[in-house]
């Protein structure tokens, strides 16, 4: 009787273990094909689409964007810009154009995110999707008054000469100054000062660089290939001090040593930037070498202070700004008078482009 009901016993046991595996290898298939038919983020679905070839359009359901919204957005990307950017951490990003439920948009691709930026004359709006959440952080900044740039410019010690040579002795151009397809690159370095916090190079990529240099890119110098290079904490150059009349001609004297560190050469297709927390020198937002590569551009600034300080170095001169019109009167990118009921266009007049491209032009390989 009792080897009888061991046996049962261990058969009930040997059926309950064949059950349980059987479940067990069920659930396995279950999770696998669960795990292979996962749906991609937004950010993997976005590289998947550029892949593909441009214009490509994705959808973003209402739940995953702000409160407000009640229909699904819409980013199309229309195309690639000739723009490569490098983040201090060395990690890449690359820019695009494109609409937003069919509003201008630039975009920045670098890392594990996108930061979509949308600008008027009004202001900012900044939405970033990052892998992780796959959710639309959105974030309005509203445009500074064009408080203007007097007394900002100042003679460059060694002026750059039409074609983009420079007057620095021993500063021959390398063979970097060639990107891919043969098109020239022209280089900004911006650097952000201690005294702007870690985390100061994406709010300029977004709201004071993004737009920027994509109308460089398609309107003013389509036939280069620019790189926007951001760099923070590096002792001796981004702790500076500045705030007087001779912060500029410090500022150039950094980047003499700077490039001597790491072997590079001020060769006429590279600009450097130092953006400050307060005013550079005591009384402007920004101040700049006419025709030299050195330049200061401060937080007290609207959103064009780079892209009028870049502007000097690159051509651009006050006097041929002017006034223009969109849903209201704004002052292109040179303007150097201060009006607070002006916005700024976000674009450089055809004067200044004229001239900018007669001082950089293009030179067939």
């Amino acid at each position: 009787m009792k080897t009888t009901r061991l046996r049962q016993s261990l058969m009930a046991f040997a059926i309950a273990m064949t059950l349980i595996a059987a479940q067990g290898a069920q659930s396995s298939v279950v999770t696998e094909q669960h795990e292979s038919t996962v749906a991609p983020s937004f950010v993997q679905l976005f590289d998947r689409r550029v892949a593909e070839g441009l214009p490509q359009s994705i959808s973003l359901s209402p739940s995953r964007h702000h409160r407000n919204a009640v229909a699904p957005s819409e980013l199309t990307i229309t195309s690639e810009l000739p723009v490569h950017v490098v983040f201090p951490d060395d990690t890449g990003g690359q820019m695009f154009t494109g609409t937003w439920n069919d509003a201008p948009v630039v975009v920045t691709r670098s890392g594990d995110r996108i930061d979509i930026v949308e600008k008027d004359t009004s202001g900012i709006r900044v939405r970033v999707i990052t892998e992780e959440s796959n959710d639309v952080e959105e974030n309005w900044f509203a445009a500074p008054p064009s408080a203007g740039m007097p007394d900002d410019v100042e003679p460059a010690p060694s002026p750059i000469t039409a074609g983009g040579g420079t007057g620095r002795s021993g500063s021959l151009g390398d063979i970097t100054d060639i990107a891919l397809n043969g098109k020239p690159l022209m280089r900004f370095w911006i650097f952000t000062h201690d005294d702007t916090g870690a985390d100061m190079y994406r709010t300029l990529q977004n709201n004071y660089v993004s737009w920027w240099v994509a109308d460089l890119a398609r309107n003013v110098l389509p036939y280069k290939v620019i790189h926007v290079i951001y760099r923070r904490n590096i002792k001796g150059v981004t702790n500076m001090s500045y705030g007087d009349e001779d912060s500029l001609d410090r500022w150039d004297n950094v980047v003499d040593r700077f490039v001597s560190r790491e072997g590079l050469a001020r060769t006429g297709h590279r600009r450097f930037l130092l953006f400050t927390q307060h005013s550079p020198n005591g009384k402007s937002s920004g101040v700049a070498y006419e025709y030299g590569d050195a330049a200061l551009a401060s937080a007290v600034g609207p959103y064009s202070v780079i892209a009028h300080e870049f502007g000097h170095t690159i051509g651009g001169l006050h006097g041929l700004a002017h006034t223009d019109f969109t849903w209201w009167l704004c002052r292109t990118n040179m303007a150097a008078d201060s009006n607070a009921l002006l916005a700024n266009c976000g674009y450089y007049s055809r004067a200044n482009i004229e001239k900018i491209r007669a001082f950089l032009p293009e030179v067939k390989p």
